[in-house]
């Protein structure tokens, strides 16, 4: 008898809990391979957000959403990147860019920025059990392209995790571009510093290694019009003037 009434609490409780969860959209997708369509929710329960992906026969994903989720219309995602949307959603970007080992598209939801970070993206696709597992969850990178740099048909991931600060007419601190490549045995989205390095000194940002630092500066005026990267100190030595114009700026903008 007792084990039978706490059973029962435990499942009203569950249920209560649950119930205090409030659905944003449902929607079902059927990816190939697989016997049955799996349930896609995005809730939201105060301040909290989260991605639920259910599996039949199998244990929920539950994937938590910092600072609340944003709709795909939203100016903070990248509207050319998501237009080959598969899915007709207001929230849930499937993409034909991206596809996990079996050839799949990958699931992206995007959440909000927050004070002077940028907003996040959560990525999920199948494994080879056709169960979703999370292959990327940032709460704070941009993503700006999903493009194959090194050429070997499987492409990248590229975007910020922090948002630049700048001073003067030519100064800002340092917040390079990071590149996620997807590992061939896990599938999940692992940082590569060599593709990141490559990828910054071809778009003419400079490297001084894959971590945002506001004690480093970009110097976007400095001679020859390409950009320099020192220490923060040293930029003002050597370039800063009482009016915040180093001489001969040629008015270089940086990337982002």
């Amino acid at each position: 008898m007792t084990v039978y009434l706490l059973l029962v609490l435990s499942l009203f409780s569950s249920s209560q809990a649950q119930a205090n969860w409030q659905a944003i959209e449902t929607t079902s997708w059927q990816w190939e391979g697989t016997n049955r369509p799996h349930t896609l929710i995005l809730e939201t329960r105060g301040d909290e957000c989260r991605l639920r992906v259910e599996t039949f026969g199998q244990p929920e994903l539950v994937v938590p959403i910092a600072n609340g989720v944003v709709r795909l219309d939203n100016e903070i995602v990248n509207q050319k990147l998501i237009a080959d949307n598969l899915m007709k959603s207001s929230y849930f970007y499937l993409s034909p860019k991206l596809r996990d080992q079996s050839g799949r598209p990958m699931l992206l939801v995007f959440n909000d920025a927050i004070a002077s970070d940028p907003g996040g993206v959560h990525i999920v696709a199948l494994d080879r059990k056709n169960l979703p597992v999370v292959v990327f969850s940032s709460d704070a990178f941009e993503l700006l392209a999903i493009t194959d740099i090194d050429h070997d048909k499987h492409p990248e991931l590229v975007g910020v995790h922090c948002l630049s600060q700048s001073w003067g007419t030519c100064f800002s601190t340092y917040d390079p571009y990071s590149v996620y490549r997807f590992s061939s045995r896990s599938g999940k989205a692992v940082l590569s510093v060599p593709l990141s390095r490559k990828y910054n000194l071809k778009h003419y940002y400079g490297w001084a290694g894959p971590g945002c630092s506001e004690e480093i500066a970009v110097v976007r005026c400095a001679p020859k019009g390409k950009p320099r990267v020192m220490s923060a100190e040293r930029a003002k030595r050597l370039y800063e003037t009482k009016a915040g114009i180093p001489p001969g700026c040629r008015g270089y903008s940086a990337p982002h």
